[in-house]
């Protein structure tokens, strides 16, 4: 096994929250990543759906840079780790068929559970696709759906 590169730590980190934190031997702490940043979608979402409207551009503005200042911190904290342990090689679990398991078992089980969460319990978008609703919405319109009403 070689040594951690740092370039290659925060490539990992960019492809999948958490994998460069596998790649520099913390799984634990990969692994927090990447749950945090899932549940980042739900958890923005039901707050932007219990704000005053006139507050709402402001929660989903606010949302949007924390979830991307928390990608890009645990992106460089990869490589801060990456460059901590330059010369320690690979732990034996540190191989391409562990790395594709995290990506995939990341995908699967945490990321797109917790968008498909907030899409088919929260909320959804739609386009209008016709002139049905004019003047008030126009074809290409998109609406966001608030699903929580009506939900006791």
């Amino acid at each position: 096994m070689t040594a951690r590169k740092p370039l290659m730590a925060l490539a990992a980190a960019l492809v999948m929250p958490g994998l460069g934190h596998l790649y520099t031997g913390d799984i634990v702490r990969g692994l927090v990543v990447l749950v945090s940043i899932a549940s980042a979608v739900p958890v923005c979402t039901w707050v932007a759906l219990h704000v005053p409207p006139s507050a709402l551009f402001g929660v989903v503005f606010l949302g949007v840079f924390v979830a991307f200042g928390l990608y890009v911190a645990c992106a460089f904290d990869a490589v801060r780790l990456a460059k901590l342990h330059a010369t320690r090689t690979g732990l034996p679990y540190q191989r391409a068929s562990a790395y594709v398991a995290y990506v995939l078992f990341g995908y699967l089980l945490v990321l797109r559970p917790a968008a498909a969460f907030a899409r088919s319990e929260q909320l959804e978008t739609f386009k209008i696709p016709s002139r049905s609703m004019l003047p008030s919405m126009v074809p290409g319109d998109r609406v966001f759906v608030d699903k929580t009403i009506g939900h006791a």
